[in-house]
C-alpha cells in the first residue's frame, strides 16, 4: 500500500500516515525513522501491522510511563489505566513486562512500601 499523506501532531507527538485506502496509521517518531516512511513509498501489509505493533508499544510504554511517574502503581492499575486508554491486551501484556525488566513497575516494593507507610 502507498503512503499519500503524513501529518505530525505536535501535541500527541504522533505522525499520522494515510495510506492510498484510506488507512490511517499513527506512528512515534522512532518507529517512523525506523522505516523510513515517506510519501509514495510502498508498504506491505505485514510491514503496516508490524509498524502499528511496535508504535502501539512505544505510545503504551509512553502512557504507562506518564501514569506511574508521579506515584507508585501496582501492575493492575497500570493494566486497568492502558485499557481505558484503548490498548490491545497483547499490547498492554507487553508494556506490563518491559516495565518490569526496566524497573518502572515492582508489585513487591509497592507493596513494602504502602505496608511501612500505613505503620507510621
Amino acid at each position: 500500500m502507498q503512503v499519500v499523506n503524513i501529518n505530525y501532531s505536535k501535541s500527541k507527538e504522533v505522525f499520522e500516515v494515510v495510506f492510498e485506502d484510506e488507512t490511517r496509521l499513527l506512528l512515534n517518531y522512532n518507529i517512523f525513522e525506523k522505516y523510513k516512511v515517506s510519501v509514495d513509498m510502498d508498504f506491505s501489509e505485514a510491514e503496516i501491522l508490524e509498524m502499528k505493533y511496535f508504535s502501539d508499544i512505544e505510545r503504551a510504554k509512553s502512557r504507562a510511563i506518564n501514569y506511574i511517574s508521579g506515584k507508585l502503581k501496582t501492575k493492575y492499575e497500570v493494566r486497568l489505566k492502558l485499557k481505558e486508554n484503548g490498548f490491545a491486551e497483547d499490547i498492554i501484556d507487553e508494556v506490563l513486562d518491559i516495565l518490569e525488566k526496566e524497573e518502572y513497575l515492582n508489585d513487591r516494593v509497592y507493596c513494602e512500601i504502602f505496608i511501612e507507610d500505613k505503620k507510621n
